[in-house]
C-alpha cells in the first residue's frame, strides 16, 4: 500500500502480490486445509493445487482491496496536495488502524472465496459445481464470526483443536507477509516507475 499510488494503481500491485503469493504457497495452505479435517497428505500436485483458482481470485481480490484501501486511508490520513503527494509521513499506528480498516474489508470478499477453495481440495469438483453447493443465505458466511464454529471445534477437540494445521498454517503465514512485503516494494515500482521517481 503505497501513499504515492492511486487507488487503481495500489488495487492493480495488490492483485499481483496475491495471484504470485498464492501460485508459492498454495501447497502450505492444502496441508494446513488437510490436517485441519484430519484428511491424509500427499504430493500429487493436482491434489496440492486444486482450488488453486478460487484461491488465487481470493488472495488476488484480497489484497487488491487491502492494498486499495490502505492506500487511500492512508492518503486521508496524510493528506495530499495537489500532485496528490501525502503532506506527511504516516504514524506506525495510524498505518495500524489503516491496515485493520483494509483487512476488515477485504474479509468480507475473502470469506466466501476461501470456502470455495477449502471445499474444493476436499471434495473436488469445478469452482462452478463447488459455488453451488455452497451458494446459500446459511453456508456463504458461515464462520465467518466463527461463534458456532469454536464452540464445535472446543467441544470436538478442546483448545487442541484451535491449532490443528498449525504448523503449516504459521509457516505460510509468515513465508506470505515476507514475500507480500517484498514484492510490493518491488512490484510498485515496477509497474509504476513515474510514481516512484
Amino acid at each position: 500500500m503505497s501513499v504515492r499510488l492511486n487507488e487503481l494503481q495500489n488495487a492493480s500491485v495488490g492483485m499481483t502480490v496475491g495471484v504470485i503469493e498464492v501460485s508459492c504457497l498454495q501447497p502450505l495452505n492444502y496441508a494446513k486445509n488437510m490436517v485441519q479435517q484430519g484428511q491424509p497428505l500427499t504430493m500429487d500436485p493436482k491434489k496440492l493445487y486444486r482450488g488453486v483458482g478460487a484461491n488465487m481470485v481470493n488472495m488476488g481480490s484480497c489484497t487488491m482491496i487491502q492494498f486499495a484501501m490502505g492506500g487511500k486511508l492512508k492518503q486521508l490520513v496524510a493528506g495530499t496536495d495537489a500532485d496528490g503527494k501525502a503532506l506527511r509521513s504516516v504514524k506506525p499506528h495510524e498505518e495500524m488502524l489503516c491496515g485493520i480498516g483494509a483487512g476488515i474489508t477485504s474479509a468480507l470478499v475473502g470469506g466466501p472465496l476461501e470456502l470455495i477453495m477449502i471445499q474444493q481440495q476436499r471434495k473436488g469438483g469445478s469452482t462452478v459445481a463447488t459455488l453451488g453447493t455452497i451458494a446459500t443465505p446459511n453456508t456463504f458466511y458461515r464462520g465467518f464470526i466463527g461463534a458456532a464454529t469454536a464452540k464445535m471445534i472446543f467441544a470436538e477437540s478442546k483448545i487442541p483443536g484451535f491449532f490443528r494445521g498449525a504448523t503449516f498454517r504459521y509457516g505460510r503465514m509468515v513465508i506470505a507477509v515476507a514475500l507480500m512485503d517484498t514484492l510490493k516494494d518491488a512490484v510498485g515500482p515496477l509497474l509504476y516507475p513515474k510514481a516512484f521517481e
